[in-house]
């Protein structure tokens, strides 16, 4: 192990008993990195929870406004109940999204309070997305559109 890995390890777990965050081992692995900067902690951590989100936030979007046509194709799998539902998902999304950048305005405390308010959230964007994505799997699956090409277009 390198020493600027040994010492955000060290400087980390400081951080960890103070504000009570969770394991490095857990956040490395859910997020797939490795901490390396001690001096970025708070920044890395965010980075890597808000980078999973919006896919999330990505893939919402296309459904409420869909520009590509499997964009355009998914919105039929869903009714208009199942629509507000996701639009007010994407509501509360934004909502912390907001919430996090102004953190990262704020004292150096607050950016570091922000990981645990991040990484909660993000637990429940991970069960909505199971939900959201099974719903997909089950849309594609069920597809019985016929594709229908004009000059090289589909309609």
């Amino acid at each position: 192990m390198d020493k600027e890995r040994e010492a955000a390890i060290k400087e980390y777990e400081k951080l960890k008993t103070k504000y009570e965050l969770p394991e490095l081992e857990e956040l490395e692995q859910e997020f797939d990195f490795e901490l390396e900067d001690d001096k970025i902690i708070a920044k890395t951590i965010i980075n890597q929870v808000w980078e999973k989100i919006s896919s999330m936030k990505s893939y919402i979007e296309g459904i409420l406004n869909p520009q590509r046509y499997c964009c355009i194709v998914e919105t039929k799998f869903l009714n208009a109940k199942e629509k507000e539902k996701i639009f007010n998902f994407y509501k509360k999304i934004m909502t912390e999204y907001w919430k996090t950048v102004k953190a990262t305005f704020s004292t150096p405390e607050d950016k570091i309070k922000q990981i645990n308010k991040s990484y909660a959230f993000y637990k429940k964007v991970k069960n909505f997305s199971q939900e959201y994505i099974q719903r997909m799997i089950d849309g594609w699956s069920e597809e019985k559109g016929e594709a229908e090409e004009k000059d090289g277009y589909i309609n």
